[in-house]
């Protein structure tokens, strides 16, 4: 455990954890920027986000995590505070690359805010900290490939 001032950390995840109540998306056990980068069936995929999604919701979602990434503090005072900061960073940063994605695939976009290969290389470190390296492997070849289709 450790102490956050203010409850920052506790607030943003708390909005990251809205991400698919403020683009109104309700897919069960799943998120929509997950699904967009890890989705089983790609080419059925445009179809289905056009189909049961808004663009507009998904422009807002990308605004809402931008805007949590800009209200999260820029450090923490303990060890222990700044990797979970580290962490709400790396699940904003993948929220708006699945995010990014699935706009892309519903409408004609460019938008891509996202250093991928700093991305991967933010994953990894992360998962290094926490865990032990079996699975990284193929963990990150499955962010290279959602990552690098878009």
């Amino acid at each position: 455990a450790f102490s956050c001032q203010g409850g920052e950390l506790t607030r943003a995840l708390i909005e990251l954890g809205r991400l698919d109540e403020v683009i109104q998306a309700d897919i069960p056990n799943n998120s929509l920027p997950w699904f967009t980068l890890f989705n089983a069936q790609p080419k059925e995929l445009p179809n289905r986000l056009q189909n049961e999604f808004s663009s507009r919701a998904v422009r807002h979602g990308i605004e809402h995590m931008e805007k949590l990434l800009a209200q999260l503090p820029s450090s923490s005072s303990s060890e222990k505070g700044s990797l979970c900061l580290e962490e709400i960073r790396l699940g904003v940063d993948l929220s708006i690359a699945g995010l990014e994605k699935a706009l892309s695939l519903m409408v004609e976009s460019d938008r891509n805010s996202i250093n991928r290969r700093e991305l991967i290389e933010r994953f990894e470190s992360n998962w290094l900290k926490r865990a032990r390296p079996g699975g990284l492997p193929e963990s990150l070849a499955l962010l290279s490939e959602a990552l690098s289709s878009y």
